[in-house]
């Protein structure tokens, strides 16, 4: 999931077992709405991540989780230049496109389809009209 409200990347702790990261003690405590501040498991710095057509590193910090396996948040967002905006019942991604030297702002919109039921999810991932990666982003139900 990306959470733009998130201000850390978050891996679920059997994940991160799972793939072998390496994980340094941390003394954080981490605080989620509606449950108490507890101690975070670890830290896993300079992950390698690819995300669509992204790749990069970035720290992700191992947390015990119950809805998703991993949270990437405004962290992620500043690191691959991208930006979540709400848009005509959908989802705008805002992320800078590189054309040889020069490098211009370009959009990627996301329609999506309310009767999946349940949560929203891109109906069209892959490639737009324009060329473009599409990447899918798991975002909660649009009402």
């Amino acid at each position: 999931m990306v959470d733009n409200g998130a201000t850390h990347n978050f891996v679920v702790t059997r994940e991160a077992t799972k793939l072998g990261l390496k994980l340094e003690e941390d003394t954080n405590r981490i605080k989620a709405i509606n449950s108490k501040a507890q101690k975070i498991q670890g830290v896993a710095k300079n992950v390698p991540v690819q995300v669509g057509g992204w790749k990069g590193m970035c720290s992700l910090l191992c947390v015990p989780l119950d809805d998703f396996d991993l949270i990437l948040g405004v962290d992620f967002l500043l690191k691959a230049k991208k930006a979540l905006i709400p848009h005509l019942g959908g989802l705008m991604v805002l992320e800078e496109i590189k054309e040889g030297i020069e490098e211009r702002p370009g959009y990627i919109c996301y329609s999506f389809d309310r009767d999946q039921g349940g949560g929203a999810m891109p109906n069209a991932p892959g490639r737009n009209n324009h060329g473009h990666n599409v990447m899918a982003y798991c975002y909660g139900a649009l009402t």
